[in-house]
């Protein structure tokens, strides 16, 4: 049985692959198309539960095969009691890369605004999308999220992420993000 922790944290990864505001990706390149071998981000994530019990987890992915078609990324999870088996995520790059109908789950942009924030100890220029989301699966108390993106970070470009479900908050945080050669 999976916690809310794993189920939030299995949702952001899955949101981290997709992208930003679905009318306009035709417009957008994808964000991993630049990627090369050897881009990396980390995140901190904090799960929020509604009785207030935090549980916090880093990941890391890291791009270990690049080619027109896709980007297969290494990851590695742990939490503050073990690290987790390493994992293997692949990203299509011939699909839209975007928010919307994922695991039953419908991204509806709410609104966009620049902002800049600070997270890990560094400031970016960042793109702030808030999204409501609806559900094949009912939840009662309703589920939002915010997303701040920056083009200069590696990979998929998330700066900061918060998402809300009813009582319970998970955010995603960039730890650190580096290109390959730099």
């Amino acid at each position: 049985m999976r916690t809310f922790l794993q189920t939030g944290l299995v949702l952001a990864l899955s949101c981290a692959l997709l992208s930003h505001a679905e009318e306009k990706e035709k417009e957008k390149p994808h964000p991993y198309k630049t990627a090369k071998v050897g881009d990396w981000i980390t995140f901190k994530v904090t799960a929020t539960a509604e009785n207030g019990r935090k549980t916090i987890v880093s990941y890391t992915l890291k791009a270990t095969e690049v080619n027109e078609f896709a980007v297969k990324m290494s990851i590695d999870e742990k939490n503050e009691e073990r690290s987790m088996p390493p994992g293997e995520i692949d990203v299509e790059l011939n699909k839209p890369h975007h928010w919307g109908k994922m695991g039953g789950s419908y991204y509806q942009k709410k609104s966009e605004a620049q902002e800049k924030i600070t997270v890990g100890g560094k400031t970016y220029d960042c793109t702030r999308t808030d999204y409501v989301i609806t559900s094949d699966v009912p939840e009662p108390e309703g589920m939002t999220e915010k997303v701040w993106v920056c083009k200069d970070v590696a990979l998929d470009q998330i700066v900061k992420s918060e998402l809300t479900i009813g009582k319970k908050t998970i955010i995603r945080e960039l730890v650190d993000s580096g290109k390959a050669g730099k």
